[in-house]
């Protein structure tokens, strides 16, 4: 059994968890209660880069829109005459 920890909650895992706990963010803690091992980024971190992503993909897209619908409207106005 090995302990772990991450910010204010300390579990008693099986050793065979540990990996899938240090994925989650998890630092496993020696005996004394230091860290042994720090876990990885959190999914958090990812979850931040991909929305900031997809906001300017966003944008850019809305663009591209507004774009069109003038264009659309443009063309459109041509027609009729």
């Amino acid at each position: 059994m090995i302990v772990v920890k991450k910010n204010n909650k300390e579990l008693t895992i099986l050793e065979s968890q540990k990996d899938s706990y240090l994925a989650l963010g998890y630092n496993v803690l020696d005996t004394e209660g230091n860290i042994a091992e720090v876990g990885r980024a959190t999914e958090y971190a990812a979850l931040k880069e991909e929305n900031s992503t997809l906001k300017a993909e966003m944008a850019k897209q809305a663009s591209e829109i507004t774009k069109l619908k003038r264009e659309n409207k443009r063309l459109k106005s041509t027609e009729k005459e």
